[in-house]
């Protein structure tokens, strides 16, 4: 599969001529009519909007009509007239748009963040991508779990261990992906580590994923 490629976050000179929307925070995340643009399917963002805003562009499964919509870390972009999916996932300075099969547009991939039980016993997931969902299957933070588009139903659970595959998402190692070797827990003055091949980052910073067919 084809990669493209949109440089965001600490490059330098960066300019937004749309401010991106939605939980991902700007830095880490791109506006909708900028992907658009950058994909080649549309020279100026007038004619970017002018598609978004025909219903012609899909975000984890829905039709999008906000040019600003921000798409972050595993996020899926569907461009159904030109039959191109994308995932959003991460270089070593930047975001990149992966093309992938359609069949993988009805799920995607989140991390647990946080935990909470509510009122009644229920238990809610916090997802890296600002979305939170009930589960009634044992988890923990750090796992990833699989959610189909555009139900974000649970569909399974990748738990966070060694030897799972994983991507960097942030700091020196980024985009970097590998087995993870060694999980070192945390304490109160020291954050957990956790080594990926012979890459040692913050576990915060690590995004298992699925198994390689």
């Amino acid at each position: 599969m084809h990669t493209k490629s949109i440089a965001i976050g600490n490059l330098k000179g960066q300019k937004w001529v749309t401010t991106p929307t939605g939980a991902s925070p700007n830095d880490e995340s791109i506006a909708l009519s900028a992907a658009i643009k950058s994909l080649g399917y549309a020279d100026k963002t007038r004619e970017a909007k002018k598609i978004i805003q025909g219903g012609k562009a899909l975000v984890d499964g829905k039709v999008c009509r906000d040019p600003s919509r921000g798409l972050g870390f595993m996020d899926i972009l569907q461009l159904p007239d030109a039959g191109k999916t994308y995932r959003v996932t991460t270089e070593k300075h930047r975001l990149v748009l992966e093309e992938i099969n359609a069949k993988d547009a009805s799920k995607k991939l989140c991390r647990v963040i946080g935990k909470n039980v509510l009122k009644g016993g229920n238990l809610q997931v916090n997802l890296h991508d600002g979305s939170n969902m009930l589960c009634d299957k044992p988890l923990k933070v750090n796992d990833t779990i699989i959610v189909s588009l555009p139900e974000r139903k649970l569909k399974d659970i990748i738990s966070f261990e060694i030897g799972k595959q994983a991507i960097i998402m942030s700091g020196r190692h980024r985009g970097e992906k590998g087995k993870i070797t060694e999980i070192v827990s945390g304490t109160s003055t020291r954050k957990s580590l956790t080594t990926i091949d012979e890459m040692q980052t913050l576990t915060d910073y690590a995004f298992i994923l699925e198994a390689t067919k």
